[in-house]
């Protein structure tokens, strides 16, 4: 500072001090700390910026909204939806759910005395031939309501366990057994080892194995091990427009980045059992709707709605319940006696529709013989499309989103019942 002072009195400048070595190694590591510092911030600012836009993106994937009719645009008889996400939507969705959680805790008490359900509906009921494709799609795929189909074609010589056992006799099976961990085996079946379906249909014939405890085909994936059986398989009007049926069979992965469907080969299923067998309680995967189509024997159904899933003690993990709507049990799980139950029996030539995400279980009556399948057209896959992403099917989502890009996403008023090997070749053409 006395340097500085004479220097000012002097008018001229004070030459530069160079600093000693210790202090010039010094103030360079003291920058180096402070590069390294800078660098580190850095680099947590652009992770953390990646990271909200990565948040942002699978936020936006799961704002989505079951009901599709929201976004519905109706022009020359074609229906298009909009598969945007909006918050709108995604907080409806969650306010459906909730309104169970704010339930007046007080009406529970006479439905548990009374040993019973808040409501009991049966399924309504119409004849194949009066009901139109329209009303169908307007009034139950729409509305996320069920619907019983009654003497619906399923085209070609008779379905029997004679006919099968000749056409797929070698072909393999594992049947399920009913499992006592209720809630954590999906269905409450538990898979047993594979034999040939010869073998199989010859053990049903055994007396000492009837009943629940008889081995049950289940869910049995007709076109992946025995295509022969649809050749002259009539898929109803109400399930052409099937869009998974257009994305690639399955090669890899379940999850991640495989744009490959797991389930691309598993429908149309097929179901055969004796009296007692069936299923608990359970939901089929992402958000599919689901069919099944009665060729013989009874088959009765119990299921609730989507938004009843929240009181009926889902283990979601698994995708199964531990409460049974066949044999309730109210003081383990008070809050089922709130769910709204619907019901029926179907037998030879009926067709039962369960929308997306509804919770069903099955008790057969008789000896019985079925087909199911599963899909997802322009009602669901807004909801299939937020199923998946959420269970991080992204690459299987992204090949359903390009379907969707190219306008797949359309639903004709007028379809026609179609050959199940024509559908299959309608199908295979490039995403």
């Amino acid at each position: 500072l006395k340097l500085q002072f004479l220097y000012l009195i002097g008018g001229e400048a004070m030459p530069a001090m160079r600093p000693s070595p210790m202090t010039r190694q010094r103030r360079a590591g003291v920058r180096g700390v402070q590069r390294t510092l800078f660098c580190c911030l850095g680099v947590f600012v652009a992770l953390f910026v990646v990271a909200l836009v990565f948040e942002g993106a699978a936020f936006e994937r799961m704002l989505k909204r079951a009901k599709a009719e929201a976004d519905l645009e109706e022009e020359d008889g074609t229906v298009q939806v909009d598969v945007r996400y909006t918050n709108a939507q995604y907080k409806a969705f969650e306010d459906d759910f909730a309104r169970w959680v704010t339930h007046d805790n007080e009406a529970l008490a006479p439905l548990i005395a009374a040993k019973k359900f808040r409501k009991v509906v049966e399924v309504p009921r119409y004849q194949e031939s009066d009901l139109s494709f329209e009303t169908f799609y307007k009034e139950f795929e729409l509305k996320g309501e069920p619907v019983v189909i009654e003497n619906v074609p399923i085209g070609g010589p008779k379905w029997t366990r004679e006919r099968i056992g000749k056409i797929c006799g070698d072909a393999p099976v594992a049947p399920l057994i009913p499992t006592d961990h209720a809630g954590t085996d999906w269905g409450n079946l538990q898979a047993q080892d594979k034999t040939s379906v010869t073998n199989f249909l010859k053990t049903l014939e055994d007396k000492s194995r009837k009943g629940s405890s008889s081995p049950y085909m289940h869910d049995w994936p007709i076109h992946k091990h025995c295509p022969r059986l649809l050749e002259n398989y009539t898929v109803p009007k109400y399930f052409v427009q099937d869009y998974l049926g257009g994305l690639p069979v399955a090669d890899k992965g379940y999850f991640t980045t495989s744009t490959s469907y797991p389930f691309r080969t598993s429908w149309p299923s097929l179901f055969i059992g004796e009296n007692s067998t069936g299923s608990g309680l359970h939901i089929d995967s992402s958000h599919t709707h689901f069919v099944m189509h009665m060729i013989s024997g009874v088959k009765e159904f119990k299921f609730i709605g989507r938004h009843d899933r929240v009181i009926a003690y889902e283990n979601r993990d698994a995708g199964t319940f531990y409460s049974d709507l066949f044999n309730p049990n109210f003081t383990a799980h008070p809050t089922l006696a709130l769910a709204t139950v619907h019901t029926t029996k179907l037998r030879d030539g009926d067709l039962l529709f369960i929308p997306g995400g509804t919770a069903h279980q099955v008790v057969n009556h008789s000896p019985i013989l079925s087909i199911s399948t599963n899909f997802a057209d322009a009602s669901n896959i807004d909801r299939v499309l937020m199923e998946m992403d959420a269970s991080f099917q992204y690459g299987v989502a992204d090949s359903l989103r390009k379907h969707i890009d190219a306008g797949a996403v359309q639903t004709r008023m007028d379809p026609e019942p179609m050959l199940f090997s024509k559908l299959k070749e309608q199908q295979r053409r490039p995403l």
